[in-house]
């Protein structure tokens, strides 16, 4: 065989192995950081060994599958192995293997929440399997499929499918993100989403820009409708940093996905103007955090123009990863020196 016969042939596996090794670092990584992060909680169940497992066994697979559709190299394969009907069936048969493994080892499983979680997945996979979008403008599956991923979690529907050792919010999060991702990128699909997981230095700069100029609005708009206070909270530098991780991993990254990777991307493809389609995902945004303290009218005009500048850090790197860091620091400053 000729030298460049073998190099043709090496070339694929190469270009799956790296991925598939930054994929295995990444998950194997957070599990530890986030494992350790919880160890005083995960002792105090120490002596429910069956719960325990069941637990860490779920989490460890949910959160995989949270990876997973972020590195497009491993998605194009997972894609390349179905046709459309395929790929619905094997995503949801994947996201659903947690919650069994878990509601089996914690003595938790019910039909009702099985068909519960069944639903909410056939339902948000089944939409653009049943009516393909031919068009990349907003639909009305697009609609459907936003309502389903993003609601459940605003009406606390997963309380009762996750509840011990305590209701794990974690759990319906990864979730929601998963099935979010692998809706609207393995089966619509969606251009410009921007879930990948390659955090550059682009991004943290941009990032990092859009919070200077959401403080310069924010700040003394929440001190004067007394939303926010100067309250530090002294926990160290460790903290804050920890505060951040979560934050932008269970928080900025799902309602990133939501608002902008999907909802602004689809209103800037649909409209010709790119603000009035950012202004009316930040409106959106905004009102979607109007139960906290129903009706919350304060936090709904902050939310509304800190995503402003959370749809701009996405406009601007085409990326989910950039709107997430602007709005993790913002949620990690108001948690650790500006809550009242």
């Amino acid at each position: 065989m000729r030298t460049d016969e073998l190099n043709v042939t090496s070339q694929p596996t190469t270009r799956v192995r790296k991925p598939w090794g930054a994929f295995l670092v990444t998950w194997l990584l957070s599990m530890a950081v986030l494992v350790a992060g919880v160890a005083t909680q995960i002792r105090r169940y120490s002596q429910n060994k069956a719960l325990l497992s069941a637990v860490l066994i779920a989490f460890a697979l949910q959160l995989a599958f949270y990876w997973l559709p972020g590195f497009p190299a491993l998605r194009a394969r997972f894609e390349a192995l179905f046709n459309r009907t395929g790929r619905a069936l094997a995503a949801g048969t994947m996201l659903l293997v947690p919650y069994i493994i878990y509601g089996a080892g914690s003595g938790t499983w019910s039909p009702v929440s099985t068909l519960k979680l069944l639903g909410i997945t056939a339902a948000a996979l089944g939409v653009y399997t049943l009516f393909p979008v031919r068009s990349q403008e907003l639909s009305w599956q697009d609609v459907v499929v936003m309502l389903l991923t993003a609601a459940p979690i605003y009406l606390r529907f997963y309380r009762e499918i996750w509840p011990a050792p305590v209701y794990l919010d974690v759990m319906a999060r990864l979730f929601t993100v998963s099935l979010a991702a692998f809706a609207v990128l393995s089966l619509r699909p969606l251009a410009d989403v921007g879930y990948e997981w390659r955090l550059e230095l682009g991004d943290w700069v941009e990032g990092a820009k859009q919070l200077v100029f959401f403080s310069a609005i924010g700040l003394p708009l929440g001190l004067a409708m007394h939303f926010i206070a100067w309250h530090p909270r002294r926990e160290g530098i460790g903290g804050v940093a920890s505060s951040f991780v979560g934050i932008f991993l269970f928080i900025a990254v799902i309602e990133e996905l939501l608002f902008r990777g999907m909802l602004q991307n689809l209103l800037e493809k649909s409209m010709a103007n790119p603000y009035v389609a950012r202004g009316m995902a930040s409106a959106i945004f905004g009102i979607s955090h109007i139960h906290h303290g129903f009706p919350n009218w304060r936090y709904v005009i902050m939310a509304a123009i800190a995503g402003w500048f959370y749809g701009t850090a996405w406009h601007n790197r085409r990326g989910v990863m950039a709107s997430s860091i602007t709005h993790a620091a913002v949620d990690t400053l108001w948690r650790h020196f500006l809550v009242v």
